[in-house]
């Protein structure tokens, strides 16, 4: 096979000028000739390898999805490699000069080449991996989760490294709500790297969200073991142990598609749980009815009185799904509030489960949607917001709704998610808001809306908020 990456000195159509840039790049190439094999500091492996500045991934945030941080190291590359042409080995030290810039597509695009001609490798096969764990975590932050899915198992299968691409990959089939897929890689993981304590950390999520609490107590356990000032850590190795508690001294009560647990203390709590299941089915099977998507794995429902839920969601929730299902549970309460809660929350729980990472403004408008929210009224609090210039804006509709306080921010939010999703189905039909739900597993919302609604979904949201400035003409 040729070699494709050639560094020829650049023509500038006169051939005086074109000789002078060529002994000019000549005696820049023999001057770093020089300097490398002038360096006196050699490699213990092997004494003809010279020293030259690479990058080394390490992980240096435990505690989030986390970011892996470059930092720049010494270490060794040959100046000459049997088997290797003058070329590859020019393009080997460009392509770590492209790792350390940042620039991971272009120095994918020289890795790939050289692991192709040299797949046993060690050095091409490391730098190989480091390259796609980047452009996996970036896919990640960009939402193009099966790209990033590519990307890190290739990355952990050329360069397993200290488990960082392992890491990684979870917390990516955690977001995609993937736990049946991800309980089997953390095993292995975890038995791969046992020292790695984010690993474990993270097993104990993956063991949490499977309804395994002896496990995740186990494995939280361990991550502590390895890292003994961990607070994250501490804080949910408490929380755990209260959930374990819960599960090992409570009522349960199974379906279909829920488990309920309610203390076993509470007999008012108990007595509701036959209800609340009756509940979560009904709302199941209308999922399958208004948007075709059915549950596969049973989902764990916690029955908690007000002020124990108050410590798990903010005051303006009767529920939330965190993994699981919570549900603020009282006998005064008002049934058709309380049952379009439990729509709301199964909705969640439906899309986290079949792995539907959605915009934010569109998992709360499918919840509300479901929920039978009226967007009549919803659309008339966006329009006075309109008139006051208050509409929320792209930005400020990012990120997590929970965390918020802010009641008036919280309901302008969720009025605006509800209208753009009942314009979606209003302007383009509900088969195309189903279609755009189902297809974000494989394609990007950009990609989609082109294909399913003919336009830019730029085009869509800026059309929906001008219909909302101009009053719903």
């Amino acid at each position: 096979m040729s070699w494709p990456f050639t560094f020829p000195a650049r023509s500038f159509g006169q051939r005086g000028v074109g000789r002078l840039v060529a002994l000019c790049l000549l005696a820049v190439l023999m001057a770093l000739g020089a300097f490398f094999w002038l360096q006196p500091e050699k490699s213990k492996l092997d004494p003809t390898w010279e020293v030259v500045r690479r990058t080394e991934i390490v992980q240096v945030v435990p505690t989030q999805l986390h970011q892996p941080a470059l930092i720049s190291s010494a270490v060794v590359a040959p100046t000459t490699r049997t088997g290797w042409s003058s070329s590859e080995v020019e393009a080997l030290a460009l392509a770590w000069k492209f790792c350390e810039e940042e620039n991971y597509p272009q120095a994918r695009q020289i890795f790939s080449q050289l692991w192709q001609n040299h797949p046993d490798d060690h050095e091409v096969k490391k730098g190989f991996g480091i390259t796609l764990l980047w452009l996996g975590v970036r896919a990640l932050e960009n939402r193009a989760y099966f790209s990033a899915e590519d990307d890190l198992l290739r990355s952990l299968d050329l360069y397993p490294g200290a488990g960082t691409s392992g890491q990684v990959l979870l917390r990516l089939y955690l977001k995609m709500g993937r736990v049946q897929e991800a309980q089997p890689r953390a095993i292995d993981l975890m038995a791969s790297f046992p020292d790695n304590p984010s690993l474990h950390f993270l097993g104990a999520k993956v063991a949490f969200l499977s309804g395994d609490f002896e496990g995740a107590v186990l494995r939280i356990t361990r991550a502590l073991e390895l890292r003994p000032d961990w607070k994250e850590a501490q804080r949910w190795k408490e929380e755990l142990e209260r959930e374990l508690q819960v599960w090992n001294n409570g009522q349960r009560f199974s379906s279909a598609h829920f488990v309920c647990v309610a203390s076993a203390d509470d007999l008012g709590m108990v007595q509701l749980s036959k209800y609340v299941s009756e509940v979560l089915e009904a709302s199941a099977r209308a999922l399958v009815a208004d948007l075709n998507l059915r549950l596969t794995e049973p989902v764990l429902v916690l029955l908690m009185r007000k002020e124990d839920f108050r410590a798990h969601a903010p005051d303006w929730s009767a529920g939330i799904f965190d993994g699981r299902i919570r549900l603020a549970v009282e006998e005064e309460a008002n049934a058709d509030a309380f049952e379009a809660t439990v729509r709301h929350e199964v909705t969640h729980a439906v899309l986290h489960r079949l792995g539907y990472r959605l915009p934010t403004w569109m998992d709360e408008g499918l919840a509300q949607y479901m929920e039978g929210k009226s967007v009549a009224r919803a659309r008339d609090r966006l329009v006075e917001a309109a008139f006051r210039g208050e509409l929320p804006t792209g930005k400020a509709l990012q990120g997590e709704w929970s965390s918020w306080e802010d009641r008036h921010k919280v309901s302008a939010a969720y009025d605006f998610a509800l209208s753009m999703t009942c314009w979606v189905e209003e302007n383009y039909g509900r088969s195309a808001l189903i279609g755009l739900v189902r297809e974000l597993r494989h394609e990007s919302l950009e990609n989609l809306s082109l294909r399913l609604l003919g336009r830019d979904f730029a085009d869509v949201q800026s059309n929906h908020r001008q219909w909302l400035e101009e009053g719903m003409p």
